[in-house]
């Protein structure tokens, strides 16, 4: 059986939709949605954070600990592995902190590019004089940044470049023998890519097997500079690979999370109409009721019924009524148009709506308004009011106090309708605080209606709009 998809462009203009259709490849989302990208990223990364964060404390720490403890160290290096311990500890209680989602990625944008180029120019220093285990380090600088520290790729980037130029210059002074390698490597690394014009997985292929081939030819005719050459050879093989790993997994990230957020949006709306579903509403107009009340302002609750609409669909068939329905949520939409008024499908032909800030004789207009409107889409329906499709409209309009809930507003609304109802249909009523008062006690002043039970009274409104 095939799904029906509504087409809700008069009623969700989703951002998350929009960009899957752009592509992720390659792109950086809009503002708004970048940052929300950025921060489920973080959220998600955070127990790996924290982890690297700790770890890079305890690495710092241990070079403190050999040079106080061990005289490992001459006191020349007591300003670098301060400074890179101290970063470290920053960053790991700002990781494991309830400052973590406001502050850790501007402070390690900054941070992490700094503490690993002075990190770099002590490990060069320290295999400058034989200290060639410091040399593993260098790995983990260049993969941290982009797996492991929860950077956005161009950051991540940027602090690797960072990191391997300052390694490479700090060597090439302090081992000046090394200066014309590094040099004639980087002219082996630029020119596939950029000067040759070679597709990117050729010249991939032919950095890799060059610095390979080279690092061996070095190794084997240099022993002097083969641990230096190889620790160069490696970051870029690694940089390049992380590249292009980290595109990848970006890429798949940012689809995936336009796909949830889409679906997540979608789970707010009815299939049928494209407006909020009824569990959204309820949940919105809590939200609403309890700001009103924080600040002072009164709320418009309106509940609209398509008249005569079970023999709409008798008639015309279940097809022609999800139709007429769909028309009529987009006319009703084009009046829900202020960022906190929420229009959405109650259930079946009914629709609810809440405004914000909006008292009695403004919620009146609105209604009054929306009725006209659908009354002038001039939807055929014999079995209605002067043969075309109409809608009644029951509004209540009240303040919210800590005293009543918003279910209370929706029974009022529910009973402005009923009155428009037994009053001919096509109409709007609306009833106001002092019915609020007489409700909420479970009493109604009634007043008889035709084809209402003999002795039951409907209550009078305050404010009345009959049809046109």
């Amino acid at each position: 059986m095939a799904v029906h998809r509504p087409n809700m462009s008069s009623s969700l203009d989703s951002p998350y939709e929009a960009e899957l259709r752009r592509g992720v490849a390659g792109r950086v989302f809009g503002q708004h949605l970048e940052n929300k990208y950025v921060a489920s990223r973080l959220l998600e990364n955070r127990p790996l954070i924290r982890v690297t964060c700790v770890l890079s404390v305890l690495l710092s720490l241990s070079c403190v600990v050999r040079h106080f403890f061990f005289g490992y160290l001459s006191h020349d290096y007591l300003p670098q592995i301060a400074v890179v311990f101290l970063v470290s500890v920053a960053l790991a209680s700002v990781a494991c902190s309830s400052l973590f989602e406001r502050l850790y990625l501007p402070l390690a944008k900054v941070a992490v590019p700094v503490r690993n180029a002075i990190a770099a120019v002590l490990i060069a220093r320290l295999a400058a004089q034989g200290h060639m285990e410091t040399l593993m380090v260098l790995p983990l600088m260049v993969v941290g940044p982009f797996f492991l520290l929860g950077l956005p790729p161009r950051v991540a980037l940027f602090s690797v470049v960072v990191t391997i130029a300052t390694f490479v210059l700090s060597a090439t002074v302090l081992v000046p023998a090394l200066s014309a390698t590094v040099f004639a490597c980087a002219l082996m690394v630029v020119g596939p890519f950029f000067l040759l014009g070679l597709p990117p997985r050729v010249a991939l292929f032919s950095v890799v097997v060059t610095i390979a081939t080279f690092v061996l030819s070095a190794t084997v005719l240099v022993p002097a500079l083969s641990a230096s050459v190889f620790a160069c050879a490696l970051m870029v093989v690694v940089t390049v690979a992380c590249v292009v790993a980290s595109r990848q997994i970006d890429e798949g990230s940012r689809k995936s999370f336009l796909e949830s957020g889409l679906i997540a949006e979608f789970a707010e709306y009815d299939a049928l109409t494209g407006t909020k579903n009824r569990r959204m509403f309820d949940e919105h107009l809590a939200r609403l009721w309890q700001q009103a009340i924080e600040m002072g302002r009164t709320i418009a609750v309106l509940l609209i019924d398509v008249d005569y609409f079970k023999k709409y669909n008798d008639r015309y068939g279940h097809q022609a009524g999800d139709q007429a329905l769909r028309r009529v949520a987009e006319t009703l939409q084009t009046f829900v148009d202020r960022p906190l008024d929420v229009l959405a499908r109650y259930g079946g032909e009914e629709f609810a709506v809440v405004l914000n800030d909006t008292e009695s004789p403004q919620a009146a207009h609105i209604a009054d308004r929306m009725r006209r409107a659908v009354w002038e889409l001039g939807i055929e329906q014999r079995d209605g009011i002067s043969g075309r499709v109409t809608i009644s409209v029951g509004a209540a309009v009240l303040a919210p106090t800590a005293e009543r809930g918003p279910r209370g507003a929706l029974q009022l609304a529910d009973q402005a309708l009923y009155e428009a109802k037994m009053r001919g249909r096509n109409r709007v009523e609306v009833k106001e605080d002092e019915d609020y008062t007489l409700l909420v006690t479970g009493v109604f002043s009634k007043s008889a209606f035709p084809g209402t039970p003999p002795g039951a009274e409907i209550g009078t409104s305050s404010v009345r709009v009959a049809c046109a």
